[in-house]
């Protein structure tokens, strides 16, 4: 590794390219790559992950927005570079290394390691730019924890492109131990990677509570087994220690120990440390992360920058030397997000940002509550997806789940919650949307459920809300009207107009199906007019299935008088019809005998 590493390192040199440039790294996860990110940085440049799942567009995006010197790919990934210009040198042709002289100022600490790119508000990612003091430091403040040596092996389970392969790179190599880089495909079968680990005899995995959750399907389907595992740590994503349950009763919270931590890109992988032991699998609420590292510091503040009282919520910022230097080329964007720190003496000092939502409880353990941007607006009304999620995460026949806005339904922005449950749950929708309705508004309920077998996971291990499909009906409507008075389907077109979906059932909640407070005011005016008659709209808050509004409605005469209001239209037109074809013979007998 250190001859690979050497020959790259040289043959960037000998092209001209030292220290403070940019190096794009675009190549497949694995031994290969690890040495091309060691020969950049022995180069005294900064190495640049860019992943071969991306679009053409965005890899070309990154490597321009960078202002890259070169990209190092390898010959069977080439053709997805196509930024014109771009110096290319594909790791089978470079050759061995020659006049390699190290420059120990190469890797001082205020020196730029790595620029890993994160999607932007604005749909344009963003590269942030971590120094290699960023990253020693956190394992300095982290060593009394982990305790990392020579004799750990580690599962490089994530992609370059996500911070968190910073963590197991790095983890391993500065205190000696394996690596084991996990090949995409074994990543993606929960089964070949529990292979992996009792082969290799991992003792660090590192995994999204995403990832883990269908790790743990896939243990739980066959016999226990006798792991290396010293330590799985979980970051990434709010985990919910209730789903931790399985793998502590079949192995214990010992060995392995089980860590949660919290973090992002622009504090340098984590800030937060927490063990979870087996006291913590009931009774808690969203994902404890713990206490800051002991470099770092936590302030949850107001919108003012005053810190809220313990209990209370408030947005995460956070300080310390774990804070990048920044987003690359994006000056405005840094000054926003990478502040002034106002509870320091030290005017250098700065707080990052964070957009995440928590609470530090009285014992000072901090409670991760989701992405203000996960605060969406319906009707009128702010709901935190999170909480959907965590009360979904409650129930017990409930694995994994997700709560999302589709803006892209018919009847206009609506919630769909998407689950994956173990067995053959009958009735399930049913059954969550009374649950949920016990703990929260109206207004929080997903107007649909969907029903997957696992969440779709993207290229970091986490849930890939992009990919979550529309809601589908598996009845036709065909099926809906066999058997229908006049009444019903009236209604049933009434609805299908107002809510913009079809087929509807006679049995359907119209608020399951994604109405509203606005929408069910049109529908109470829709059916005073087809009856000819005034009513409460309460009464379709109480009869909220299309079958027990007909029933009201012919109980009442409306339905039988609109159908005979109905019969004399069709009658008047008729016999509008005849008078006009009796008009039209006598003019035409008039212009003949003139």
């Amino acid at each position: 590794m250190d001859a690979w590493s050497d020959a790259i390192a040289s043959h960037l040199q000998a092209n001209g390219i030292g220290p403070g440039k940019i190096i794009g790294l675009h190549a497949a996860d694995g031994i290969e790559t690890i040495a091309a990110m060691l020969g950049i940085l022995k180069a005294g440049c900064a190495y640049l992950p860019v992943d071969p799942a991306n679009p053409v567009d965005r890899i070309a995006f990154m490597l321009e927005d960078a202002g890259a010197a070169a990209v190092i790919t390898q010959n069977c990934l080439r053709a997805n570079i196509v930024e014109p210009g771009m110096t290319v040198f594909v790791t089978s042709d470079i050759p061995p290394a020659v006049g390699l002289v190290p420059d120990p100022g190469n890797d001082a600490p205020e020196a730029l390691a790595y620029v890993i790119y994160t999607s932007g508000s604005t749909g344009k990612p963003k590269g942030v730019m971590v120094s290699h003091g960023n990253v020693t430091r956190l394992f300095e403040t982290t060593r009394a924890w982990f305790e990392f040596d020579q004799n750990d092996v580690w599962a490089v389970s994530h992609s370059f492109g996500f911070d968190f392969s910073v963590w197991e790179v790095w983890g391993a190599l500065l205190h000696g131990g394996r690596l084991v880089p996990v090949p995409l495909d074994t990543r993606r079968s929960p089964v070949d990677l529990r292979e992996l680990l009792l082969r290799e005899k991992v003792t660090i995995l590192c995994q999204t509570p995403s990832a883990f959750r269908q790790f743990l399907r896939a243990e739980l389907a066959s016999a226990p087994r006798e792991y290396a595992l010293r330590k799985i740590i979980f970051g990434g994503e709010a985990l919910d220690f209730a789903t931790l349950r399985p793998w502590v009763e079949r192995y214990g919270d010992q060995q392995p120990s089980l860590i949660n931590m919290y973090g992002i890109t622009e504090i340098t992988v984590h800030a937060t440390y927490r063990r979870i032991t087996s006291d913590d699998l009931s009774g808690a609420s969203g994902s404890l992360v713990g206490v800051p590292l002991p470099d770092t510091v936590i302030h949850i503040l107001d919108e003012c920058l005053q810190p809220v009282p313990d209990g209370a919520i408030g947005e995460f910022y956070i300080g310390g030397p774990g804070v990048a230097r920044g987003y690359l080329n994006r000056p405005e964007l840094t000054e926003a997000r990478f502040i002034a720190d106002p509870f320091s003496d030290d005017p250098a000092a700065r707080l990052y940002r964070t957009g995440d939502l928590g609470r530090r409880h009285a014992d000072g353990d901090i409670e991760y509550l989701g992405r203000i941007d996960h605060q969406v607006k319906i009707s009128g009304y702010r709901i935190e997806l999170g909480e959907i999620e965590a009360a979904l995460m409650a129930i017990p026949v409930v694995r994994e789940a997700a709560a999302i806005v589709r803006e892209d339904l018919p009847m206009g922005p609506a919630i769909v919650a998407y689950v994956a449950v173990d067995g053959d749950e009958p009735d399930l929708s049913e059954q969550l949307r009374t649950k949920l309705r016990q703990q929260m508004p109206e207004y929080m309920v997903p107007s649909f459920f969907v029903v997957l077998d696992a969440m779709p996971l993207n290229t970091n291990g986490k849930t890939d809300r992009a990919a979550l499909p529309m809601p589908q009906s598996s009845r036709s409507d065909s099926d809906l009207l066999v058997n229908t008075t006049e009444t019903q389907r009236q209604i049933l077109q009434i609805w299908g107009r107002i809510l913009g979906i079809s087929p509807i059932g006679l049995d359907d909640k119209f608020f399951d199906l994604g109405g509203r407070s606005l929408q069910i005011a049109q529908v109470h005016e829709a059916l005073c007019k087809l009856t000819s008659s005034r009513f409460p709209i309460s009464e379709l808050f109480s009869r909220s299935t299309v079958r027990q509004l007909a029933d009201f409605i012919d109980a009442k005469g409306g339905g039988q008088a609109a159908q005979q209001d109905a019969m004399h239209l069709q009658a008047s037109l008729r016999a509008q019809k005849r008078s006009a074809a009796v008009s039209k013979r006598r003019l035409a007998r008039s212009e003949h005998t003139a």
